[in-house]
């Protein structure tokens, strides 16, 4: 049997639009698969849709497939993210993720691009980012480092969660200032590391990192009031930093509130 203009084909939570209408369905009612549908999931909130999708419907409660997600930045770029599956879980949710590589180029936030897995699930709006982000800037003393991340993003306004981060090979990244004994005395990171293990970290940064356009500045925002919070302007190449500095190395053990400001050379 052909159908040659469906508008439409509900399944699960989802609203499965055929390419140009065509349904084929074979012996058994069994529908062929459907090649370059459009999904939309779910069908009451309909936060997400899915294009250039290859669709098995196996019933009116579970269908399953890949295709493609259309991620629109800050600056309303569109990304495509292939999905390697879609599908109904175990909460008769649609759900869907992809994995974004290295060559993709995705731009996550101004500036930041990102890679890693993307998963989606059709009660929510934002999508959910497993992977590693990395910011651009031309401050050669910070440096530069992918790091770890897992965390819900919406994305008309990023803000990435750093704490603990990591990098590719599992190595430990700091935000803040730190004292080494050699003639740099004190230097800055930026979700970077340090120069040596043994360097002792004097002010310590985590919270949430986002980009401000109009001043060209990454900052880290403290969620707690432990953590302080840092920023890196990435035209001058300064970090400033607000919060308690350890000051043992001058001041017997003792905890202060102090402003720092680095430089680069």
């Amino acid at each position: 049997m052909r159908g040659t203009d469906v508008k439409e084909v509900l399944t699960g939570d989802a609203q499965v639009k055929p390419y140009g209408g065509k349904v084929v369905v074979e012996k058994g009612a069994k529908m062929q698969t459907l090649q370059n549908a459009m999904v939309i999931a779910n069908t009451t909130t309909k936060y997400h849709t899915f294009v250039n999708a290859s669709i098995d419907i196996a019933s009116r409660k579970r269908y399953e497939g890949t295709g493609d997600y259309e991620y629109t930045d800050q600056a309303n770029n569109k990304h495509l993210i292939h999905l390697e599956r879609i599908g109904i879980d175990t909460s008769k949710s649609t759900y869907a993720f992809g994995l974004v590589d290295d060559t993709a180029n995705f731009v996550i936030a101004p500036n930041t691009n990102f890679k890693g897995q993307v998963k989606i699930r059709a009660p929510k709006e934002p999508l959910f980012f497993d992977g590693y982000a990395h910011f651009s800037h031309n401050c050669e003393k910070i440096g530069s480092a992918w790091f770890s991340f897992a965390s819900d993003i919406d994305p008309k306004g990023v803000s990435i969660p750093v704490r603990n981060p990591v990098n590719e090979t599992r190595e430990s990244l700091f935000s803040g200032f730190c004292f080494t004994n050699d003639s740099d005395g004190v230097y800055a990171t930026f979700i970077t590391e340090k120069r040596k293990k043994s360097d002792e970290e004097i002010l310590s940064s985590a919270g949430v990192l986002s980009y401000d356009n109009a001043t060209t500045e990454y900052r880290i925002t403290p969620v707690n009031d432990s953590d302080a919070y840092l920023s890196l302007n990435a035209t001058t190449c300064h970090v400033y930093g607000e919060g308690y500095i350890d000051t043992r190395l001058s001041m017997d053990n003792s905890k202060s509130m102090w402003l720092a400001v680095w430089k680069k050379s």
